[in-house]
């Protein structure tokens, strides 16, 4: 992970914004030109250090202006002086140039901004923007009408009109410049603001790569859109009144965007009142590279953060949140957090993360959460991968304050990890929500815990686990109520193994203050073709107690069970006079045996059951270690092959396992097995044939063992019992078999 992200890391951040801003200091001198290719060209004129942008070639609601350069530098101001019944501003530059913009961009009245310059745009320390609408800056090479016409800057156009229709689309060319924006304007009202949009409105940077270095841009309430485009390909534009948005159809292939820095993009509004206040966030692109930089959408009511990547997605000390009934939503080849966090925080209701990945997702010490907020219900957090790492105190977390927690469902075909005090945690205060893990291999390591509980009055929530095969190593899998019914564990479909080892325990327990007769939950364990074993002597427990009320029912299923030893009621009634239900509970878990419990711990009569369904095999049984073995495999076998001229290692005989075969193949394999002679019974020399009583029977021939060999004339081997001519054995073959 680390290479990738270096890698990553110089070939984005090194490569492309460092040549960003070089070019912006080579051409910070440039100004604004028009370039006269318009039936009403442009003009420009300076007063003091703004340059007023008037003229143009208006049709309907569109007005059109081509620069042949434009710039504006520290400290001065473009205003596009149009009339204020003007819906969209459309300009273009020409001149071959970049466009570096270290000062303030201003337009009348309402109208939407469009930027294109297809060699690149570079937004300064020092750039801001005071425009009524959205704001779109991209390095297309024109853009497309729903007429079919086309403002294009390689193709100038002369005609007398140009169109009076909508835009759709963002045509690029096989090679689109870059967008930098390092813009951290402070407002003294509003404080940092960067580029800047009105509440509602649209900000959208669409280039080659899109590089965010200490930059800032705020849309309160309204739409943040950053899109990478590597190749020649049209990205499409939806603009509805003051509103736009983009959509990147599946052939237009994508470049690279990065915010590192410290870089900001928000559209949490200033004002919680204002009534609208849900905005998003979204992100096309090839690769994602986020450092120390935080993406967050609105405080209430719906603030969504989309990031689509066809590559990785990398996240180092980086933050998403998404506020209100908010939804983040990130697709990608695979998906990295190291040390950051996704926070989905709403009321009434919480919304949802949801990480798609065509191979993995890996979190160290990293955090996914969605929180129900105060009365609210918890979302649900989605993870579909081919794998899912948890590490370094990671966690996945959906909770409810005051209210249902949310569920936590994940789909991982090859395997889950959760390791070194990790978490998948749902928890609430009214009910708890569900666990669902589906995947080929689990792991849970290391203190690493799944875990579904209710603080409050309700249930606790179910954790279902679908896995070929489990593993825990100082891990946990608990269900836990305070004062409601405990929740239920399932395990279905282990085909191979269900390892405990270390302190690992599965437990559900209902009540844990005391005060409530609510019963514990059940846990079931479906593995008729697998084993469910326990390492001797590491207090692995499968417990579903209570309290006060019942315990659970545990219902087992497995072609066997090992090193499990399940209490008797005698010795549990003759710890209850001894110890409290909290001490009780306690040392059960501190007992160096494997236990198997389903109990009440205050009341005997009140025990839930345990059901172990086994081919006939004792679950207090230990696996069966094999004998080592001490003879010298080298005089079990005969020296003939020494006069092979050979070494020692180039002709073995190992024996392993214990003595004795089972005398038909369907029979299982036994404590008592003993050696037993399966050799071919003796034979006669000649087949039996009828005869009086009185002719005596034939002796049988006796078996002599072999103690050497010849080859004859017609290359074939006799074993003999005796060398009468040891000249005739060929000494240069082989033992080997071929």
């Amino acid at each position: 992970m680390s290479t990738r992200y270096h890698w990553f890391k110089r070939i984005v951040i090194g490569g492309t914004t460092w040549g960003a801003i070089a070019l912006f200091t080579n051409c910070a001198l440039a100004q604004i030109t028009p370039d006269n290719t318009l039936p009403n060209n442009s003009t420009v004129r300076l007063d003091g250090s703004t340059h007023i942008i008037e003229g143009g070639t208006r049709a309907g609601g569109n007005l059109f202006h081509s620069f042949k350069e434009f710039s504006i530098p520290t400290g001065n101001e473009a205003h596009f002086n149009n009339a204020v019944d003007v819906q969209n501003i459309f300009g273009r530059v020409t001149g071959g140039l970049v466009s570096n913009i270290d000062g303030l961009i201003k337009a009348n009245g309402a109208a939407n901004l469009f930027l294109i310059n297809p060699n690149g745009i570079v937004f300064g320390p020092n750039a801001s923007l005071n425009v009524g609408g959205s704001f779109v800056a991209s390095t297309a090479s024109s853009l497309k009408f729903a007429d079919s016409t086309e403002f294009s800057v390689t193709t100038l156009q002369t005609t007398p009109l140009l169109t009076i229709s909508v835009p759709i689309g963002l045509q690029f060319g096989e090679t689109a410049g870059s967008i930098l924006n390092q813009s951290r304007v402070y407002d003294s009202t509003n404080g940092a603001s960067g580029l800047q949009v009105p509440p509602g409105k649209t900000l959208s940077l669409v280039g080659g790569d899109v590089i965010f270095d200490g930059g800032y841009s705020f849309a309160s309430s309204g739409r943040v859109e950053l899109g990478g485009v590597a190749r020649a390909g049209t990205v499409g534009l939806n603009v509805d009144s003051n509103n736009v948005g983009l959509s990147f159809p599946d052939n237009v292939v994508r470049a690279d965007i990065s915010l590192i820095n410290n870089s900001y993009v928000t559209t949490q509004p200033r004002n919680i009142n204002t009534g609208n206040t849900n905005g998003t966030i979204k992100i096309n692109a090839r690769n994602l590279l986020a450092e120390n930089s935080i993406l967050q959408s609105s405080l209430t009511q719906g603030g969504n953060i989309n990031i689509s990547a066809t590559g990785a997605i990398l996240l180092k000390n980086t933050n998403f949140i998404a506020q209100g009934n908010g939804k983040v939503a990130i697709q990608a080849n695979s998906i990295s957090l190291t040390n950051s966090f996704l926070l989905v925080g709403g009321y009434p209701k919480g919304g949802s993360i949801s990480l798609q990945a065509d191979d993995f997702v890996f979190l160290a010490d990293s955090d996914l959460t969605v929180n129900g907020g105060v009365g609210g219900t918890g979302g649900e957090i989605n993870i579909q991968a081919k794998s899912l790492s948890l590490s370094d105190r990671s966690s996945v977390n959906a909770f409810g304050e005051y209210g249902a927690a949310g569920n936590i469902n994940v789909n991982a075909s090859d395997f889950i990890s959760i390791s070194s005090r990790s978490h998948v945690d749902t928890s609430s205060s009214s009910q708890g929500g569900n666990i669902n893990l589906n995947t080929g291999q689990l792991q849970i390591l290391d203190g690493a815990q799944v875990t579904a509980s209710s603080r409050g009055e309700g249930n606790a929530g179910n954790i279902n686990i679908t896995a070929r095969s489990l593993k825990l190593n100082n891990g946990s899998i608990t269900t836990t109520s305070r004062s409601g019914t405990g929740g239920n564990i399932n395990i279905l479909q282990v085909q191979d193994l269900l390892l405990l080892r270390n302190h690992s325990q599965i437990s559900t327990i209902a009540g844990i203050d005391r005060n409530s007769n609510e019963n514990g939950g059940n846990i079931t364990i479906n593995a008729p073709s697998g084993l469910i074993v326990a390492v001797p002597d590491e207090n692995n427990e499968i417990t579903a107690n209570a309290f006060n009320g019942s315990g659970g029912v545990i219902k087992i299923n497995s072609l066997g069970i090992y090193n499990f030893n399940q209490p008797s009621l005698k010795d549990l009634e003759t710890l209850r006079g001894t110890k409290d239900p909290n001490q009780l509970e306690q040392y059960l878990q501190q007992t160096p045996t494997n236990n198997i419990t389903a109990i009440s711990l205050t009341n005997p009569s009140l025990s839930g059951t345990v059901q172990i369904k086994t081919p006939d095999i004792d679950p207090a049984r230990g696996l069966i270690i094999l004998p080592t073995v001490t003879e010298n495999p080298l005089k079990l076998v005969s020296s003939g092959c020494a006069a092979f001229n050979k070494t020692a290692s180039d002709s073995n005989f190992v024996i392993t396992g214990r003595s004795g075969l089972p005398k038909s193949l369907d029979e299982p394999l036994t404590s008592d097995v003993v050696s037993s002679d399966i050799r071919l019974p003796v034979t006669t020399s000649q087949h039996q044939q009828k005869t009086h009583a009185t002719k005596p029977k034939p002796q049988p021939i006796a078996i002599i063992p072999a103690t050497g060999w010849v080859l004859n004339d017609q290359g074939e081997v006799t074993l003999i019992s005796s060398v009468s001519n040891p000249t005739s054995m060929n000494t240069s073959i082989n033992c080997s078999v071929k």
